[in-house]
Order: structure tokens, then C-alpha cells, then sequence
């Protein structure tokens, strides 16, 4: 998979957005985002106006509101900002659930697209000691 200078540049972009967050933020990998009463957002949205916990991919719409207003489905959204597909090792590794239960934090999430901007895809992509000092 060869990413775009755009695409480069808006990974970049968004790992210093979650950088920037604060502490408080609500985060979780598990999902996208989900609405003030828990349940899930199929679609593209503001998620400032949900309440929402979001994972890297739900800030992403906070951190690129007009691309983000230009789609209605998550997948779509991330291959037009990153160029990365759903269900790609890519989009695993920068966006897959399975951070839940071992990084499930924002910091996590920036670290990993740094470490995939400077090499690709670690040959131990689930470990967090192999991205956490890039």
C-alpha cells in the first residue's frame, strides 16, 4: 500500500490532535464512537454533539470536520483521509479493536501512526514496546 503525501500529512496531522488532547478526553478502541445513551454511531458525524466515547478514528472527525462532513460511513471517510481500508493490516494496526485490551490509550494510537509513518507495519505489530520508543 503506497499512501499519498496527503495522506501522510493527515496522519501526521492527527497524531499531534491526539497528542493534544487532554487527559480527560474519553477514549476507548472498541468503538468508533458511540452516542450519549452507549449506543453505537454507524455514520460520520460531529461526535462533539454525541457525548460519544470515540477511539483514534472517531477523533479523526473532530480533528478533519469538512472531509469528515463529505461521507456518510466511517470506511469511507478513512480511506479518503488516510487512504487506509477497513479490514487492511493498515487500518488493524492504527484502528483495530484489538487495542482494547493491550494500548487503550490515546498516546497509544498517536505512537502507533508515528511509528507507521517513520516504518510500516512492525513484524510485532501488537506489541506496544516496539512503537512506544519511535
Amino acid at each position: 500500500m503506497k499512501l499519498t503525501k496527503r495522506h501522510r500529512a493527515n496522519l501526521r496531522k492527527h497524531a499531534k490532535f491526539l497528542y493534544a488532547l487532554p487527559d480527560i478526553s474519553k477514549f476507548d478502541m472498541e468503538r468508533i464512537a458511540l452516542d450519549g445513551r452507549g449506543e453505537g454511531i454507524q455514520y460520520v458525524c460531529d461526535v462533539r454533539d454525541c457525548g460519544s466515547v470515540m477511539c483514534s478514528l472517531g477523533y479523526a472527525a473532530l480533528c478533519f470536520p469538512r472531509i469528515a462532513g463529505m461521507h456518510d460511513k466511517w470506511n469511507e471517510f478513512c480511506n479518503d483521509v488516510f487512504g487506509i481500508v477497513s479490514g487492511d493490516i493498515e487500518w488493524e494496526f492504527l484502528f483495530g479493536t484489538e487495542w482494547t485490551y493491550i494500548d487503550n490509550t490515546i498516546t497509544g494510537a498517536a505512537d502507533r501512526i508515528i511509528y507507521f509513518l517513520k516504518h510500516g507495519i512492525p513484524d510485532g505489530c501488537w506489541n506496544p514496546e516496539v512503537y512506544q520508543t519511535s
